[in-house]
């Protein structure tokens, strides 16, 4: 994917009210807790990451740690 597109899908995302938003390497991702994402989807090269920040008015049914 070129950086010109990597960019728009950005921009887009931000407009929408994302508050960060990027890309990964697909070999930068570990995770204990589940399955490599290539035994899931095995033509993945990369991974969107997109973060939004949670409402504080809304309650969680898992606490928060400190």
């Amino acid at each position: 994917m070129s950086a010109a597109l990597k960019e728009k899908i950005k921009n887009y995302a931000l407009s929408i009210g994302v508050d960060d938003f990027g890309f990964a390497a697909l070999s930068d991702y570990v995770s204990p807790q589940s399955p490599k994402i290539e035994t899931i989807f095995p033509e993945a090269r990369s991974i969107v990451v997109a973060c939004v920040k949670e409402m504080s008015h809304v309650e969680s049914p898992i606490p928060r740690l400190p």
